[in-house]
């Protein structure tokens, strides 16, 4: 690869967003950045909470309100990024973290959207542990309208490519390698 590279992935919840990260880091050498485990997690547990959702969503509104804006998070994560190395930045939300990482990394920044269905994501929902609050498909939407969830939509129109992941996992998988085929990045 003849320059470094960095790769933002956004979506709404259990979209494929990780899996499309971990398909990236195993097929393309990136490394994966992740609010919760390299910024959030690590603040939690030096204040001895338990590293949860509300603890994570509460501890990140605190950051962008005490740092000033939406863009905080990103601002901490991208100090994690080293010369030379490609990465794969998971679980972008805000369009203020999306412009911060252009301004910053310019054309060697892409960002990524990945769609699923809400009836395919629902049905995601019984692979991970917050199955027991959600339910029912109106309180899985409900989610959606959290101050957390709502910028994601306007993040996914900044998408410089999108892939769909209403299919299976393979398919899934060929569809990011011809989008990585696209943007010139080699396995």
């Amino acid at each position: 690869m003849a320059k470094r590279m960095i790769i933002g992935i956004t979506g709404k919840r259990l979209s494929g967003k990780t899996t499309v990260a971990e398909y990236i880091r195993d097929k393309c050498s990136f490394r994966i950045l992740d609010f919760t485990n390299d910024l959030l997690a690590p603040i939690l547990r030096k204040q001895k909470k338990e590293v949860e959702r509300r603890n994570l969503a509460e501890l990140a509104m605190r950051i962008r309100r005490k740092e000033g804006g939406n863009d905080a998070l990103i601002k901490r994560l991208s100090g994690k990024i080293l010369p030379g190395r490609n990465y794969v930045i998971v679980a972008i939300r805000f369009p203020e973290e999306v412009r911060y990482l252009r301004k910053k990394f310019k054309n060697r920044f892409i960002l990524l959207a990945v769609e699923a269905s809400a009836e395919k994501r629902f049905r995601r929902i019984y692979n991970f542990r917050e199955k027991e609050q959600l339910k029912t498909m109106e309180g899985f939407m409900g989610l959606e309208k959290l101050p957390t969830e709502k910028p994601i939509a306007e993040a996914m129109d900044m998408a410089d490519f999108t892939v769909n992941n209403n299919g299976t996992k393979r398919g899934l998988e060929k569809a990011t390698d011809i989008l990585m085929k696209k943007i010139k990045v080699r396995s």
